[in-house]
């Protein structure tokens, strides 16, 4: 064997070691990009985005509530004209150990594309299932970003088997 023999050899082990980085590196990423999974509720003409972990408002540590207890989601418009929406906060089935705190017992506040909302109670959006959280138009081809902060009154004595637990829904207006 001579010396360019060799020499091709081992250029030829380099590359293929490189195609296979290359190879597991774009899995990896692939893998990683796609495991971020996402609940899309659709109605004919809009989108409401969540993450999959937090299809439904789950607080169940209601005594160490903190500030980053926050709910992201998004409502996108992709039809060809402006529609009105309104978003709606139901109650979730309990499991058997689980009580359902108050909700005059439970504040919240909006914010809606970065613009803060004064504090409410939840009470005072109505009872499950027409607990109107907001209604709202979006412009065609536009998505809106929501992050609702949920905190408990001052002096709400909460027991261990109480629990937040909610599901965003959205209805398109006519």
């Amino acid at each position: 064997m001579n010396k360019n023999e060799g020499v091709i050899k081992y250029t030829l082990k380099i590359q293929l070691l490189l195609v296979i980085i290359v190879f597991l590196s774009y899995s990896w990423i692939y893998k990683e990009v796609s495991s971020t999974k996402t609940n899309y509720k659709r109605t004919d003409n809009l989108t409401l985005e969540l993450k999959e972990d937090e299809e439904t408002i789950y607080i169940n540590d209601l005594k160490n509530i903190k500030d980053n207890d926050s709910y992201k989601f998004h409502v996108t418009n992709r039809s060809e004209s402006e529609k009105n929406y309104t978003l709606y906060l139901d109650d979730v089935k309990l499991d058997g150990k689980e009580t359902r705190l108050d909700s005059k017992n439970i504040n919240y506040y909006i914010c809606k594309d970065n613009i803060k909302t004064n504090p409410n109670t939840l009470s005072n959006l109505g009872d499950s299932p027409n607990r109107k959280l907001d209604s709202s138009t979006i412009a065609k081809d536009t998505t809106s970003e929501y992050i609702i902060k949920f905190y408990l009154k001052d002096k709400t004595k909460v027991k261990s088997t109480d629990v937040i637990k909610l599901k965003v829904r959205i209805e398109e207006n006519n």
